[in-house]
């Protein structure tokens, strides 16, 4: 898999406050400038290699993280080498752990990262999560894997998906056969649901939102390789953008993590729904009407059983099952971008009319989602 840039990180330099003795330098330091980032691009990181902690310590293998905005702000503490406005964004520690300030977080090495970088951070900074950084010794491979998994290319490829292509996996998306599977398999569930709960709260992105972080949802856009067509990820069942599509397409990348959109509502997962595949349900009542929302190609269900779920809470991942693992899903194309994204539903009914047409997830739910330029 190809991963992207890699930046040697420096195991003497950083952004925390050595504890028991002075020293360790200025941190290693991704600047937004020098690689074009702008907020709201998300940014891939994976940690790579080791360092050594000296004395009998063994080689160490940590790396944390954290984005900073010059000019505001003042220092964050001191010794920590002047680094002024740190920037949060969703912390990525195993239970929530951070180091010795709670706008860090964790790199791990055995999977990708993904982060958006936030408003006004003007730089993205690295360290070990050390105490005595002078005592660290670099080999040479300590550092991090960079990629941008969602940015259009420079150089699109041919555009020609306005038409149909037989055969195509565009074609084969959600078609009219995947879309009567799906129908009939909430149909035949709808039937042990217990209770379609008054819906009170909608959240506003599949994802977990902080104020300040720029977490909106944004529209899939990779779709074949070396072509750029986020148009085909809005709702349009007419297909005027190139293929009729009964639902949203928001950029995930795999292993995304995944909140209840609407609460309450009763949740459960279809686990292999044709083109679909994993698909988690929403059945809730808003307004005197029944409405089921869903998620579809979704690689995990973190409940471990049906139950009524409040907005907001961690529901499953984003993946690659159904018809989305013919695309490329959970790699990074060689021309750049991801072809990763969770399908977002929506229907009006306790029971769905086979031939009825969705409805516009927006029309509920509330998001506008960007589309990437």
């Amino acid at each position: 898999m190809r991963i992207g840039t890699f930046l040697h990180v420096d195991s003497k330099g950083t952004y925390l406050e050595p504890k028991g003795e002075l020293g360790g330098g200025p941190p290693t330091e991704l600047s937004f400038l020098s690689y074009a980032i702008s907020p709201g691009d998300y940014i891939g990181l994976r940690g790579v290699g080791s360092f050594s902690a000296g004395g009998a310590y063994p080689d160490q293998r940590g790396l944390v993280a954290c984005f900073f905005a010059f000019g505001v702000g003042g220092p964050i503490a001191p010794g920590k080498h002047g680094q002024d406005g740190p920037v949060h964004t969703p912390n990525t520690w195993p239970l929530g752990n951070s180091t010795d300030i709670d706008q860090d977080f964790g790199v791990p090495q055995d999977r990708v990262v993904i982060v958006r970088a936030p408003e006004m951070a003007t730089r993205l900074v690295f360290s070990v999560p050390d105490a005595y950084f002078p005592d660290n010794g670099a080999d040479g491979d300590f550092g991090v894997l960079i990629t941008f998994p969602n940015r259009p290319t420079a150089t699109p490829g041919p555009p020609g998906m306005s038409g149909s292509v037989e055969g195509s996996a565009i074609d084969r998306e959600f078609g009219a056969v995947d879309t009567r599977a799906l129908i009939a398999a909430l149909n035949e569930r709808a039937k042990g649901v217990p209770e379609w709960p008054e819906a009170t709260t909608f959240a506003a992105s599949p994802f977990e939102v902080d104020a300040n972080t720029a977490t909106r949802p944004q529209y899939r856009g990779w779709y074949v390789p070396n072509t750029w067509v986020p148009q085909m990820s809005h709702f349009d069942p007419n297909g005027t953008g190139g293929r009729a599509h009964y639902g949203m397409d928001i950029f995930a990348p795999r292993g995304s993590q995944l909140i209840v959109p609407v609460g309450p509502s009763y949740v459960e997962y279809l686990p292999n729904v044709s083109g679909y595949g994993g698909t988690i349900a929403f059945r809730f009542t808003w307004q005197s009407k029944r409405y089921t929302a869903i998620y579809a190609h979704c690689d995990s269900f973190l409940f471990p059983a049906a139950r009524t779920a409040q907005a907001g809470e961690l529901v499953g991942t984003a993946g690659c099952s159904g018809n989305a693992s013919q695309e490329n899903c959970g790699i990074d194309l060689a021309h750049g971008g991801r072809t990763d994204h969770v399908h977002v539903g929506l229907y009006e009914g306790a029971t769905i009319a086979d031939k009825a047409s969705p409805i516009d997830p927006a029309t509920i739910l509330g998001w506008a989602p960007i589309t990437p330029s």
